[in-house]
């Protein structure tokens, strides 16, 4: 395994377990805001496996096939890599929603939108972190392409 592969496995290790905190987080926002808001009391923490069991594992393939994780998209345009963090947050999304309808999971509405955006931005914030990270630890390199290149080359540099 080079070195890069393991940095990009522990960068997706990490971006795994912010997912978990902030399923955590949310849980505790959401129980603050019931009071406030009128909102829905939460359901029982164990009802949530279902919610972890399903989208942790299509957020980690969609995050792995999106490629989030990897130095040339960390080190890339920072608006590609919104760009990706939201496409992974979608197929969350849509995890979400075939607990929701398949397996008629008691959760609250409020709740999973609590996580979406809580989740959403955690992961923006970590990104921007990973990136000075990788990009002081593996270092930045310019490159100066000279004469006609495809775009796929281009790209890639």
């Amino acid at each position: 395994m080079t070195r890069d592969r393991s940095i990009e496995q522990v960068i997706l290790i990490e971006d795994v377990l912010l997912m978990i905190v902030a399923l955590l987080l949310a849980h505790l926002v959401h129980g603050r805001l019931v009071g406030a808001l009128g909102l829905k009391p939460p359901v029982d923490t164990r009802e949530y496996a279902y919610l972890l069991l399903l989208y942790l594992p299509t957020w980690v393939f969609a995050a792995a096939r999106l490629g989030i994780h990897l130095h040339s998209t960390l080190t890339g345009p920072r608006t590609q890599v919104v760009r990706l963090v939201l496409r992974t947050q979608v197929w969350g999304v849509a995890a979400i929603a075939v607990i929701l309808v398949a397996a008629q999971t008691p959760l609250n509405r409020s709740l999973i939108g609590i996580f979406v955006v809580l989740s959403t931005l955690m992961l923006l914030a970590a990104k921007a972190v990973q990136r000075r990270w990788v990009t002081r630890h593996r270092g930045a390199s310019r490159v100066l392409l000279v004469g006609e290149a495809p775009d796929e080359i281009a790209a890639e540099m």
